[in-house]
């Protein structure tokens, strides 16, 4: 279970959330709301253990996720930002395989291409991709890592409406299997259940 407790985040001075607490459970979806800006990037990022908090805690159970066991948070989390972590000078193919390289998963490496569209891009270099695919490529590394907890940055900017299904059926197996999922949004998700924090709540 991950649970935040009572954090605060500044940037360039400003407060841009405080006293913010939630918990997520397993099979759970939990989406983030607020205007640009407002701090769902920095949120995210925190859950993740990229930034620090300047105040509260985050902890996964039970445990702070910034000491001593972070390696231990990290093996369990998946984090897409916006940024998409892609290594522009390889191809498709070989930036899905590096991670699944990195949690032994080899094996779901053609399944991932097939499953996002990529089938006939897979030579191709990532610097070369349009924006959407670029975002394929990056959340193709959901199906090759099957992490406990994804943290998802507004997961379906630059997908068309394919893609944006294809991404959207992902997480709601991912949580159907007891998974949890925490993504930033803007307009409406295609979910039925979900929870959802809106950061102007915490001002």
């Amino acid at each position: 279970m991950l649970t935040i407790e009572n954090i605060l985040c500044n940037r360039g001075g400003k407060v841009l959330f405080q006293n913010l607490g939630f918990t997520v459970g397993d099979a759970c979806i939990l989406v983030i709301r607020g205007e640009n800006g407002s701090g769902k990037t920095t949120l995210l990022e925190a859950v993740a253990g990229l930034r620090k908090v300047d105040e509260g805690k985050i902890l996964y159970a039970n445990k702070n996720v910034l000491g001593e066991h972070y390696q231990e948070y990290c093996d369990i989390i998946q984090y897409v930002g916006h940024r998409q972590a892609i290594k522009q000078q390889l191809s498709v193919t070989e930036n899905v395989k590096f991670w699944a390289e990195h949690k032994g998963n080899l094996a779901a490496v053609p399944a991932a291409i097939s499953f996002f569209g990529l089938e006939g891009y897979e030579s191709a270099l990532c610097g070369k991709l349009s924006a959407g695919y670029k975002k394929r490529v990056a959340l193709s590394r959901l199906m090759v890592t099957n992490s406990e907890i994804w943290l998802l940055d507004e997961p379906f900017v630059n997908l068309d409406a394919v893609g944006s299904e294809a991404i959207a059926n992902l997480i709601a197996t991912r949580v159907e299997r007891g998974g949890s999922v925490i993504i930033t949004a803007h307009g409406d998700v295609p979910f039925k259940k979900y929870a959802e924090i809106d950061l102007r709540d915490f001002k």
